[in-house]
């Protein structure tokens, strides 16, 4: 599995052809996701209604794992 990071979402939400052209290499076959926290990260960096508004939308177009402690153990 994939976990994407803020700094991609970002660059897509900002119009980046280079983050949106990474995500499109990903293969069907790789899932990707984007952690919860990630998703808290862009929410609370929204500066008003609207940001919020658009970053939801753009949050609905990916899977969201909350992953727990024992996911992260090696």
């Amino acid at each position: 599995m994939v976990l994407i990071d803020t700094d991609v979402l970002i660059e897509c939400l900002r119009g980046s052809a280079a983050a949106k052209n990474w995500l499109g290499t990903l293969d069907d076959d790789d899932s990707f996701c984007v952690p919860g926290v990630v998703a808290m990260e862009l929410v609370i960096g929204c500066r008003n209604q609207s940001e919020l508004q658009q970053v939801q939308k753009f949050l609905r177009s990916f899977a969201v794992a909350w992953p727990e402690a024992a996911d992260f153990e090696l």
